[in-house]
């Protein structure tokens, strides 16, 4: 599968957002972080190379 746009076939990402809290004790020395808790998970899919987001139909066509 290729970008309908620019023609890359290097694939795509999908934006999500995530928080963690940083833990450190009353010196100011790291504890660690806690696990990662998604904020927000996108559905668009966007070209690696272009950024441009792709078509649903290219992924409905993989699905079938």
């Amino acid at each position: 599968m290729k970008c309908p746009f620019c023609g890359s076939n290097r694939g795509y990402y999908q934006i999500e957002r995530v928080h963690r809290a940083l833990l450190f004790d009353f010196d100011g020395e790291p504890l660690g972080g806690s696990e990662d808790v998604t904020d927000y998970a996108g559905r668009r899919k966007q070209c690696i190379d272009c950024d441009k987001i792709l078509p649903r139909k290219l992924f409905e066509e993989m699905m079938e």
